[in-house]
């Protein structure tokens, strides 16, 4: 008789384990399961969870979703005693709410955490309010988000360059990020020891692959440059090397038509005789969009500006500013 207790002893220490039991997938007792995360990255994570005993009807006339903290200084203890205060009292500093519309046909749901830094351990359990008010919570997890490692190389060998413009190409893994978190840039300019100058990229139609067109430059000049990815959670810049490129030499479009000067094989900003050049006002050093008077830089007051008749070699002609050297455009 005293070798049968020891049995009955067992079964009740088993019985009480299995209905405390808050492991990966919680135990078929409990009302509210709390499951494990999926599809973590270095700033998302899912939390899963699922609710016995009720139908789905009945979940939906109350509320379900997770408790989670991603405070640093909260251990599991911590977490476990914030999400008990939580449901106890309806709120704990540090304890975070993330309610779900969407429930499957299991009883289980999901929520994506999103714009968590990376390397961060969040603490969660499942929240069910029933239609009554009466709140429920499951068993506490934990899930770290990954260490965030993009990585953004140029791709020289798609570089395009003529007199005034050049085009480059950047290949971008932006470790997990979303491409709206971050921002793909460019930076050049004369100086390699300052690029003052910032360009966006724009998407390819390459899976991540970016581009920049720059337009307005020097002709025979060497720009200095690198791209950049600006991760807008954790508001770090990662950069490419600075590298270097040089603009067409203009003297490679003269010829020779047996005048006094040579002239030019293609027009301003123009890189071939077939290719379309720039289409400029009288004085102008840009191309504008709006060819409207109030867009005219030297008309103002409702009168025009006298800049002269002949401008060619002036500050006023694009051909001297941007190909410098003996080029101008032409005089009467």
């Amino acid at each position: 008789r005293l070798s049968c207790l020891p049995i009955v002893a067992l079964f009740i220490m088993l019985y009480c384990s299995c209905e405390q039991n808050n492991g990966d997938q919680g135990s078929k007792l409990d009302d509210v399961v709390t499951n494990v995360a999926t599809d973590v990255t270095p700033f998302s994570a899912t939390l899963n969870g699922i609710i016995n005993n009720y139908s789905v009807g009945e979940i939906t006339r109350g509320q379900y979703g997770f408790l989670y903290t991603t405070e640093s200084t909260i251990d599991a203890v911590g977490a476990e005693l914030l999400f008990k205060q939580y449901a106890a009292e309806g709120s704990a500093s540090g304890c975070k709410v993330a309610y779900v519309t969407k429930i499957e046909s299991d009883n289980s749901f999901s929520y994506v955490l999103k714009n968590i830094q990376p390397e961060t351990t969040v603490y969660y359990c499942t929240l069910f309010v029933t239609k009554d008010n009466k709140t429920l919570i499951g068993g506490i997890q934990s899930v770290s988000t990954l260490p965030y490692t993009p990585n953004i190389a140029a791709l020289s060998d798609k570089l395009s360059i003529g007199a005034m413009r050049a085009t480059l190409f950047v290949e971008v893994d932006m470790g997990g990020a979303e491409r709206k978190n971050c921002e793909i840039g460019f930076m050049y300019s004369v100086s390699e020891d300052n690029l003052n100058e910032s360009v966006k990229c724009s998407q390819t139609e390459d899976e991540g692959v970016y581009s920049v067109e720059l337009n307005y430059l020097t002709g025979n000049t060497t720009y200095y440059y690198n791209f950049y990815l600006y991760n807008k959670i954790t508001k770090t810049y990662y950069n490419t090397a600075i590298q270097s490129f040089t603009t067409v030499n203009p003297d490679n479009y003269a010829v020779d038509l047996g005048l006094s000067v040579k002239w030019a094989s293609c027009d301003l900003g123009a890189d071939d005789p077939l290719s379309k050049g720039l289409y400029l006002s009288w004085g102008s050093l840009i191309q504008k969009q709006n060819g409207e008077l109030s867009a005219y830089e030297h008309y103002k007051d409702n009168a025009y500006v006298d800049i002269g008749s002949n401008i060619s070699g002036t500050e006023y002609d694009a051909v001297k500013k941007y190909w410098g050297g003996k080029w101008r455009m032409p005089t009467k």
